[in-house]
């Protein structure tokens, strides 16, 4: 089964939902096309499997950003995590949900950014939770631009730590709507002033803020 999804993958890199057949997808995983309909009724079925081995492979590397110490480490290495899944994954975002789109319609992405948003939220202190229309700003904004930074500037656009800086930046400045975050920043000595004038803090250089440790070199 693997084979079959690995081939599926490979050719939706390569073309639109249109372009894939069970025949070329059967012939690209060295199988007969009687042995894909044993585990898969059709294409749109692998076109779901593959999404969620996908979906699974992003959100198991962005639950791995809550071992960092320190809120504003386990934000870089979150956003880290997600261009690094962005670069390596077999079908670019873009492509994919274009064709889970035509198969499923518009509510799996949905559901999607909706995990990706519990996802952020889970990184913030427990005494300072993230502002929630914050949050479901930045996952939106991350997730357009992360797509836009692999399929529209190549692949090594993703690797630059300016590029992770300033979408780490982006998102600290979105989720740090709460009282309880800004009461936080006032204990690290930070400014922490309200939305209606001023702005809240956001340090320059995120990835300074990632001790030894704390996924710096992500």
């Amino acid at each position: 089964m693997a084979a079959l999804l690995d081939a599926t993958a490979a050719l939706l890199g390569e073309r639109d939902l249109a372009g894939l057949t069970t025949t070329r997808i059967a012939s690209a995983a060295g199988v007969g096309v009687g042995t894909l309909y044993a585990y898969f009724p059709g294409k749109e079925a692998l076109v779901h499997a593959v999404a969620a081995r996908q979906r699974g492979h992003l959100e198991a590397a962005l639950e791995g950003a809550r071992r960092a110490t320190r809120v504003e480490a386990r934000v870089y290495r979150w956003v880290a995590r997600w261009l690094r899944h962005e670069r390596e994954a077999p079908v670019p975002t873009r492509r994919l949900r274009a064709a889970m789109l035509a198969v499923a319609g518009p509510g799996d992405a949905a559901r999607t950014l909706a995990r990706l948003e519990a996802s952020l939220l889970r990184l913030a202190e427990p005494e300072a939770p993230f502002d929630p229309l914050g949050v479901h700003l930045a996952v939106r904004a991350v997730d357009a631009l992360v797509s836009d930074a692999v399929a529209v500037a190549g692949a090594p656009v993703a690797t630059t730590g300016v590029l992770r800086n300033a979408l780490t930046e982006l998102v600290l400045g979105q989720v740090r709507g709460s009282a309880g975050v800004r009461r936080l920043l006032e204990m690290r000595g930070g400014s922490a002033r309200g939305r209606e004038g001023d702005e809240l803090r956001v340090l320059p250089e995120a990835k300074a803020l990632a001790a030894p440790g704390d996924g710096a070199s992500e």
